[in-house]
């Protein structure tokens, strides 16, 4: 069991209170070492979890300690700013947010992929990828290892939940709304009205028509696996609460029998092949594993294109799952 002080910072938001969730039923860790932090509004009251009663402190004023352990489940600009103040108390880090991913001196980790690299004699900080690359990546590195993966063409289909607890809140509360009066009213969260709606843009569009989130799946995907692979992505934010998908293509370098593939993923770590054909957002909700389906060749070019379907609960994979992971392969070390 991890005895030093662990402090979750952000454990008030969605991630944060699974990464508690989970912290405490590992029993790798003294509950009463545990010590959660938010902003200024929340410091002071409790935040329940189970039988658990945590007092919340403000993240301004915590004050870190040598070897302590540290979960970052935050935005950037927030990562930025305590991550290095941690690092110089000689705490132990894992960041949630995409401030460090490509930092060429931080370890980017997909527990799926890459949790055996994990080495905390070379390095205090550990970044992870975020919640639609990871199980894309998941589902990617094991053919890439036996065929080869050349080209990815992927469309993701991404639940509220991954814009934070207010835009999740407003896709209930103009549902809602729009039931009742069939009144679309202009969104706070997302670029269009998320009612009834998808939208084709998750983060700002560079000069060659990328948004932000479509160059990070390509950007965090090469890191982790190989920075050979072609990687092209459109993302969808879609009225769904939790839960995001993937429609994924793959040129493989070698061709292969779909009994190949199945038997590749169905050995994998983190990967669940759906017995009824297909899995959709609500079903995976609380699950860590990837679910994949609808895995086919199109017959049109040659047997090494692939197509499947890819399903996760992005509140874990890619969140606090991976968060956790990280922390749990730390604490083994220290």
């Amino acid at each position: 069991m991890f005895k030093g002080q662990l402090t979750v910072i952000g454990g008030t938001g969605n991630v944060g209170r699974n990464v508690l969730k989970m912290l405490i039923e590992s029993n790798l860790f003294d509950i009463s070492n545990i010590r959660v932090t938010g902003s200024i509004r929340s410091a002071g009251s409790y935040l329940q979890i189970g039988k658990h009663k945590f007092l919340i402190e403000n993240t301004e004023e915590i004050k870190f300690q040598n070897d302590e352990l540290c979960i970052f489940n935050t935005e950037a600009d927030v990562s930025s700013k305590y991550i290095p103040i941690a690092l110089d108390s000689g705490a132990y880090v894992v960041d949630s947010s995409s401030h460090y991913r490509m930092d060429t001196t931080v370890q980017l980790i997909i527990p799926n992929v890459n949790i055996r690299s994990i080495d905390v004699k070379k390095s205090r900080l550990f970044a992870h990828a975020n919640c639609i690359a990871a199980p894309i990546a998941t589902v990617i590195a094991p053919l890439h290892k036996r065929f080869g993966v050349k080209r990815v063409i992927v469309s993701t289909y991404q639940s509220t939940s991954g814009a934070g607890k207010k835009a999740m809140d407003e896709c209930l509360e103009s549902t809602k709304k729009f039931c009742e009066s069939c009144d679309i009213q202009a969104s706070q969260s997302f670029p269009r009205p998320i009612t009834f709606n998808v939208i084709p843009q998750i983060g700002s569009f560079d000069d060659n028509g990328f948004s932000g989130e479509e160059t990070k799946i390509s950007n965090e995907i090469k890191k982790v696996i190989s920075k050979n692979i072609f990687i092209s992505a459109t993302s969808v934010r879609v009225p769904v609460l939790i839960g995001h998908s993937s429609s994924l293509s793959l040129k493989l370098e070698s061709e292969c029998s779909l009994n190949d593939v199945l038997n590749t993923l169905s050995e994998s770590v983190g990967i669940k092949i759906s017995g009824n054909g297909y899995h959709t957002p609500i079903e995976v909700v609380g699950s860590d594993d990837v679910s994949v389906g609808r895995i086919r060749t199109d017959g049109q070019d040659d047997d090494k294109w692939l197509h499947m379907w890819i399903c996760s609960d992005n509140l874990r994979v890619g969140a606090a799952t991976d968060s956790f992971q990280i922390a749990k392969a730390i604490a083994l070390q220290v």
